[in-house]
């Protein structure tokens, strides 16, 4: 969805930089997050994902997705609940709770890949 807005030479740069993927395992790991990155942004935000995304957003995304501790033990994210729900309708999260780091993690860094 995202290739379609961008000029024919940013397209076709994206996509070859995918067809450089060392294996098949990755390209698809790609395209799920960054599947999940337009998805969290539309739900988010109310709109569709534009590049360059501001750092805000990036830390926003963060937040709402990496546990930390707010009591006698208590972990909680920020992740609004009705744009989880919406992200376990759109199946491209599994399960409801926060995301493990390296999970965040990878997909902050196919975010930085894509840009």
């Amino acid at each position: 969805a995202v290739l379609e807005k961008l000029d024919a030479r940013t397209a076709e740069a994206v996509r070859d930089l995918f067809a450089e993927a060392a294996a098949e395992n990755t390209t698809r790991s790609y395209r799920a997050a960054l599947a999940y990155w337009e998805a969290w942004y539309r739900l988010r935000y109310g709109v569709e994902l534009t590049y360059p995304v501001t750092p805000e957003h990036v830390i926003t995304f963060i937040m709402d997705h990496v546990p930390r501790q707010v009591g006698d033990g208590v972990l909680e994210h920020q992740l609004p609940p009705e744009v989880e729900r919406g992200l376990l309708e759109a199946q491209v999260k599994k399960m409801a709770g926060p995301l493990r780091l390296t999970t965040v993690t990878h997909r902050v860094a196919v975010l930085s890949t894509a840009h």
